[in-house]
């Protein structure tokens, strides 16, 4: 299934989560290609939330 930016940014608002536009645009360049997304940041920022 394709998903779009937008639809990306509704479920990770629906999850309750936060995300910026470069967030959004990356995880949906992730998912569309079917590779993974490295996320690196300080601990409790969210980065095992997103998963």
């Amino acid at each position: 299934m394709t998903y779009s930016i937008q639809q990306i940014r509704e479920g990770l608002e629906k999850a309750c989560y936060v995300a910026n536009d470069e967030i959004t645009t990356a995880l949906w360049a992730s998912v569309s290609r079917g590779r993974p997304l490295l996320l690196e940041g300080a601990a409790g920022t969210g980065k095992k939330g997103i998963g």
